[in-house]
């Protein structure tokens, strides 16, 4: 079965990732359509799967892993990874995340992959206690158009060699680990601020 598509309601589509054919698409058809990875499984991998009209991709009690493309995160669409610690991880061939537009629940790991990644963010993408991680290559972690500020003080950062601001004024609050050696904090337009989060003395930015 190449094609699984909904219909006119709000559908709940439930599936394993055996259902998933390469090449295939899954469809919900209209109004607010959710993709469902069923109880027992903990990936769904959608590299090879294309999503139309699905608003949201919600996963189960387990920890889960979600691989998406770009065109896979439909605009003011929904990722939730439901209980235990869930990753959101981009696909192989791409180098871009951008969830400025999709509302993350219950993701505590954000992911990339080989390439040189730029992972767009929201502050709400970032639970307390969660991770970014940019893996190989050299990854930029950006603040979504619009917002203010990009508080790392609860997110850990790991292989994120560049923080990126945007055109507003940004703050900026890091923990010294978040800083690489080599690495760049470049706050884009207006008057920006680094800072320091709350607890800690030392920001060292020597290298």
């Amino acid at each position: 079965v190449e094609v699984i598509a909904g219909n006119a309601n709000a559908n709940t589509i439930t599936v394993n990732q055996g259902d998933l054919l390469a090449g295939g698409t899954v469809s919900g058809g209209d109004n607010t359509d959710t993709l469902v990875l069923a109880a027992a499984d903990t990936t769904l991998d959608l590299s090879s799967t294309t999503l139309s009209s699905v608003e949201v991709i919600l996963g189960n009690s387990n920890a889960n892993t979600i691989t998406v493309n770009q065109g896979d995160l439909a605009s003011a669409g929904t990722v939730d990874g439901g209980a235990q610690t869930d990753t959101l991880a981009l696909v192989a061939s791409e180098t871009t995340l951008d969830l400025s537009s999709t509302a993350l629940s219950s993701v505590e790991v954000i992911l990339g992959n080989s390439n040189a990644n730029t992972i767009t963010v929201n502050q709400a993408d970032l639970l307390s206690g969660g991770s970014v991680d940019g893996a190989e290559d050299t990854d930029t972690l950006a603040l979504a158009a619009g917002d203010a500020a990009l508080d790392l003080s609860s997110t850990t950062l790991t292989s994120v060699e560049v923080i990126s601001g945007n055109a507003v004024a940004n703050t900026i609050t890091v923990n010294q680990a978040d800083l690489l050696s080599g690495g760049t904090v470049d706050g884009g337009g207006a008057t920006d601020t680094l800072a320091l989060v709350s607890g800690e003395t030392a920001l060292d930015l020597s290298s």
